[in-house]
C-alpha cells in the first residue's frame, strides 16, 4: 500500500508481524521486556518507548495508533491492498485502552 501512495517506509528491524502477534497475548510488562531485549540486541541500546506507549502508561483515553492505523486501513481499502498488520494493531491498541 505504501508504494500505491508513493511512500517509502523505513524498516523496523526489531519487530515483525510474528513478534507483534506473539506479544499481543502477553501481559504488558512481559511484552515490554521482550521488546526491550529485542531493541537492545538490534540497536545496542535501551529502547526509547514512543508516544503511544507513554499515552498508555499515563492512562490517556485515546492513542494516535488508532488514527494512524485507521488511515492505513482506509488507504489499503482504497487501493485494494490488504493491511492485516495495521488492522491487528488498531484492534490491539483499542484493547489496551
Amino acid at each position: 500500500m505504501d508504494r500505491a501512495e508513493g511512500v517509502t517506509l523505513a524498516p523496523l528491524p526489531w519487530t515483525s508481524p510474528a513478534l507483534l502477534r506473539a506479544t499481543a497475548t502477553m501481559p504488558e510488562g512481559l511484552a515490554q521486556k521482550v521488546y526491550a531485549v529485542r531493541v537492545r540486541s538490534v540497536l545496542g541500546r535501551d529502547p526509547a518507548f514512543g508516544s503511544t506507549w507513554q499515552s498508555l502508561m499515563k492512562g490517556a483515553p485515546t492513542v494516535e495508533t488508532d488514527y494512524f492505523n485507521g488511515e492505513i486501513l482506509m488507504l489499503g481499502r482504497l487501493h485494494g491492498v490488504e493491511t492485516p498488520t495495521n488492522e491487528f494493531l488498531q484492534h490491539y491498541a483499542a484493547r489496551l485502552l
